[in-house]
């Protein structure tokens, strides 16, 4: 069962963090491995998003689609999305996000197993370099959307 915990101090505010990995439906455009998305379900309560969403992964020759619940705590600074159906016994990531100083700290927690012993065998030849890409889509994202207004701020 690999897992990977990440933590990055960018200079950007814990809210611009939190509103890149919240946007969900942009994912296709960045994230590494995301071919497409769509939402299937979207509801709120309490000021807690939750999304459940379908993701179709494309890297190399492995392509699946996985089912996930996504919940989004804008008060608490969290993103957390649990796996529903598809290639894995289990997946569940978690983000969290702390405003520190002029930036933030981001932690980025993912924890999976493949249901099929050779994705599980690959995935974990690969697993490490492939977390680190994922975290550096999205610093570069927010970078993307939001240093210019940083740059204007200096």
């Amino acid at each position: 069962m690999p897992s990977h915990e990440d933590i990055r101090q960018p200079p950007f505010s814990a809210d611009e963090m939190f509103a890149v990995v919240a946007d969900i439906e942009k994912y296709p455009e960045f994230v590494p491995g995301c071919a497409a998305l769509k939402i299937i379900e979207r509801s709120f309560d309490l000021g807690v998003e939750t999304i459940a969403a379908k993701m179709l992964v494309s890297v190399g020759a492995f392509r699946e689609t996985y089912t996930s619940k996504v919940t989004l705590d804008k008060k608490n600074y969290a993103i957390d999305a649990h796996h529903l159906e598809g290639p894995f016994h289990h997946l569940d990531t978690r983000w969290r996000f702390s405003p520190r100083g002029v930036g933030s700290e981001v932690k980025f927690f993912i924890d999976f197993e493949f249901r099929n012993r050779m994705l599980a065998a690959a995935s974990n030849l690969l697993f490490d370099g492939m977390t680190r890409k994922m975290t550096d889509a999205f610093i570069a994202r927010v970078e993307k959307l939001y240093a210019t207004s940083h740059h204007a701020q200096q």
